[in-house]
């Protein structure tokens, strides 16, 4: 997983000081009234008023008068009227957020932490600065039009139903954008990926540290993005696709941490570049409505693609389901074993103790 360098935190001034602060402060220790200031500058009394009171900004033609009128450079009054209104602005800033600070424990900002993603910070502005700079947008609105505009309004209106955290949802898309910005990765091409996915198959045999660069490689030729990013607590989704520009995303997490649900996952969301429309965001979520016609016919195609019906059927209408029936099929379809299990488990063939064995578990790696 790629993870963001988070610098220190500067230090941020309390309050905005104007210049004319400054101006003021000089030209009392020399004894200057603001009218004699006025006569040197050939400014109005006025104007020299405001500009003392911050009620004027210091210009360049300015500056340049008070460096001949008080003898310190023009890059000295530039850079201060600079830090005053980046302080006022950022003041003003932190005034708007602090009416936002609430949304902050609606993310998972200790596990943000760990993975690297914000700064540590136990102060709620800053946790909502370093949200709102880590997805790139102005405010928690704006950040929730995002989401809806991603994901659909029907999954942000029916969210808890399902028990989903459009903010953790969020956050996960994220990492995999994250992790997709150091891929590269050609238009996409659909009659390509259906070629590679014998290929693709065959990577079920392998273990992560090998079928993680290889799968992605692959996705790089056909233009997909395939995205191994870590799930959260208390995170029902498993699998997601959607499209970003011309390439689609497919991202996908250990949460069942076995081979054979993770492998499912990638040709299920395979299944949905390959037999819906271009544009379409997918979401695989825990207790997802059965009679979604898209769910099941991506489910359809994980399932026959891994394991054709022809052998299963032959498997399943033996009397008794054996070890060495199990192992003799994977090797004739070329499959891991441990995936023949989950189908056969999924669909009650045989009880979900047995032939546990055969079946890989996945961690994550730091």
């Amino acid at each position: 997983m790629v993870r963001r360098t988070i610098p220190p935190a500067p230090y941020k001034c309390p309050i905005a000081i104007p210049p004319g602060e400054t101006i003021k402060r000089i030209i009392i220790a020399r004894n200057i009234t603001q009218n004699e200031l006025a006569t040197r500058m050939g400014r109005p009394k006025q104007e020299i008023s405001y500009l003392i009171n911050g009620k004027r900004t210091i210009t360049l033609e300015t500056a340049k008068q008070l460096e001949y009128v008080l003898g310190i450079k023009a890059s000295f009054w530039l850079n201060i009227e600079r830090d005053y209104q980046e302080t006022k602005a950022r003041l003003e800033e932190e005034e708007r957020l602090s009416q936002q600070v609430e949304k902050v424990k609606n993310f998972p900002y200790p596990e943000m932490v760990r993975l690297g993603l914000v700064g540590a910070t136990r102060k709620s502005l800053e946790k909502a600065e370093n949200l709102l700079k880590f997805f790139e947008v102005v405010s928690f609105d704006a950040l929730e039009a995002h989401v809806i505009n991603i994901a659909g309004d029907n999954l942000f209106r029916k969210s808890e139903k399902f028990d989903l955290s459009l903010y953790k949802l969020a956050v996960w898309l994220r990492m995999g954008e994250f992790e997709a910005s150091e891929l590269e990765l050609k238009g996409f091409n659909t009659q390509r990926l259906k070629r590679y996915l014998p290929d693709i198959r065959s990577l079920t045999l392998k273990e992560p540290k090998y079928f993680v660069p290889v799968l992605e490689k692959i996705g790089s030729e056909c233009g997909v993005a395939f995205l191994f990013i870590r799930e959260f607590k208390g995170f029902p989704v498993w699998g997601s696709t959607r499209w970003v520009g011309n390439n689609p995303y497919i991202q996908v997490n250990l949460r069942y941490k076995t081979n054979d649900h993770l492998w499912f996952s990638i040709f299920h969301e395979i299944g949905h570049l390959l037999l819906h429309k271009k544009g379409d965001f997918f979401i695989n979520i825990k207790n997802r409505s059965e009679d979604n016609n898209y769910e099941i016919e991506a489910d359809d195609f994980a399932r026959d693609t891994l394991i054709s019906m022809n052998v299963y059927n032959r498997l399943i209408n033996s009397s008794y389901i054996t070890e060495k029936m199990i192992i003799d099929t994977a090797k004739e379809i070329g499959i891991a074993p441990g995936i023949i299990v989950g189908r056969l488990q999924h669909d009650k063939k045989i009880q979900h103790h047995q032939f546990n064995e055969f079946k890989e578990t996945y961690e994550w790696v730091k």
